[in-house]
């Protein structure tokens, strides 16, 4: 089903595949599910991201697609919830601030709160993650 949804977004990108990947992300994403299940379910993202981060190059296709802004950074804040050391492992998180920080500009509300709840979910928990590391007296990587 997965290999499905990511399918048919590559061929027609449409909003509603993010968000149904977003609820498996929700559903089945969680550390405490299957683990073959879960590494299915972030491949997912991972794919998504890929597709998504390519088609969103430029303020102008922000602009044209506020409804794939949307379910993207939905998907994006969600991973961030269930998976903040995977997406940072995977090497995507980068590329979603990068894609954050030109999105930014547009003036399309709900896209807009998605992309600020993504941002602020980031610094949660980099920060959260830093107290952490400082009360237990971790080394910072």
């Amino acid at each position: 089903l997965l290999q499905l949804i990511v399918r048919s977004f590559q061929q027609h990108p449409v909003s509603s595949y993010l968000y149904c990947g977003s609820i498996c992300l929700a559903e089945f994403g969680s550390e405490g599910c299957d683990l073959q299940t879960r590494n299915h379910v972030l491949e997912m993202v991972q794919l998504f991201s890929k597709t998504t981060i390519a088609m969103l190059g430029t303020l102008d296709s922000f602009i044209s697609n506020p409804d794939i802004v949307d379910d993207f950074f939905c998907l994006a804040r969600r991973a961030m919830q269930k998976a903040p050391l995977e997406l940072a492992q995977a090497g995507y998180l980068d590329e979603y601030i990068r894609c954050a920080l030109i999105g930014m500009h547009i003036e399309h509300r709900e896209a807009s709160r998605s992309i600020l709840s993504f941002l602020e979910e980031v610094l949660f928990c980099f920060s959260f993650c830093s107290l952490i590391w400082e009360v237990f007296r971790f080394d910072l990587p």
